[in-house]
């Protein structure tokens, strides 16, 4: 059966908020209770976002960003079923252009900052409502940024995740049967796109831009978590591995 959107009043806006946070849920619920036009029904955590919204018959799925994928993801899977009309609005305390990019690309029609102004929040849900893509100024200022960037090399990446925990350039050549200039090269290409001046800011920047994991190094040879794919690293003899020292935080 297909969804169809109930005939609400006049003007008004039915909004679920989906939030694991139960005071951040309420928060956003009482400032979009603000707005006359809304009404607003708190789910909380759910496995079943979908469900929930339909049985809400919600016009907009205000949730964090794990719920969202869930829902996405949910109204993917019944596009044609009951809930499938929800327009969903991601809000989160930080976020990385790629975060709003790829919500966007999923089917998400708003992203915002937990930070912004509760009229922020209001005029963002209400144009969502009209099936708008809508971001609040911080967000939309982060994917404009990031427009200009110089998109790294997929060998880049790789030798970007081993030069953010620390590893030499000797090392990294080693972990990717890769010759020592072509290294250097590499490291020399990463600086200018990242616009960086040492291997320490390259990584900062990295992590500012979400290419590595949040905890950057304080000194070079200070380990980073990434979340790009783990380098493989080929097994050394057994003579060499006594003497090699090498970085296996990944």
């Amino acid at each position: 059966m297909s969804y169809e959107r109930m005939s609400h009043a006049a003007g008004t806006v039915r909004v679920s908020v989906i939030h694991s946070e139960a005071v951040i849920a309420l928060g956003i619920a009482t400032a979009l209770r603000g707005q006359s036009s809304c009404e607003v029904d708190i789910v909380g955590a759910t496995t079943s976002p979908l469900a929930a919204c339909a049985s809400a018959q919600a016009d907009v799925a205000v949730c964090d960003p794990t719920s969202a994928a869930l829902l996405l993801a949910q109204r993917r899977d019944h596009a044609h079923g009951w809930g499938s009309g929800v327009r969903v609005l991601v809000v989160s305390t930080q976020v990385q252009p790629q975060d709003v990019q790829a919500a966007l690309r999923h089917g998400a029609h708003g992203y915002a900052l937990l930070d912004c102004s509760i009229t922020q929040l209001q005029e963002i849900v209400l144009a969502v409502s009209r099936g708008q893509r809508h971001l609040c100024p911080a967000a939309a200022s982060l994917v404009a940024e990031s427009m200009s960037y110089q998109a790294l090399t997929g060998r880049e990446s790789e030798v970007l995740q081993l030069l953010a925990q620390g590893d030499s350039n000797k090392s990294i050549a080693n972990a990717l049967s890769l010759s020592g200039g072509t290294v250097k090269a590499h490291v020399k290409s990463i600086l200018n796109k990242l616009d960086a001046k040492s291997r320490t800011e390259a990584a900062n920047v990295a992590m500012r831009r979400g290419l590595i994991g949040s905890q950057a190094p304080s000194s070079p040879a200070a380990g980073v978590r990434t979340e790009l794919p783990p380098v493989h690293r080929p097994q050394a003899p057994a003579s060499a591995s006594a003497t090699r020292s090498l970085s296996h935080a990944i």
